[in-house]
């Protein structure tokens, strides 16, 4: 399994998680991306600094769950 996190200004829209895996069947690799991106969605720590319209940042509170 290879997991890439992009960090830095991110767009919205802009692609920011890569998951690749490797497996002699395609369905155990569709399980591995899926157990990675839901392991991601709850369990890693993200910071989110959003850019506003008006030049100031903010920081998103619990941007992760759990």
């Amino acid at each position: 399994v290879l997991l890439r996190h992009r960090v830095g200004d991110i767009l919205p829209g802009d692609p920011i998680v890569l998951v690749a895996v490797w497996s002699a069947h395609r369905g155990a690799s569709f399980d591995a991306c899926r157990q990675m991106m839901e392991m991601l969605k709850h369990h890693a720590p993200f910071w989110k600094r959003e850019a506003l319209s008006d030049g100031s940042h903010r920081w998103v509170e619990r941007n992760t769950a759990g």
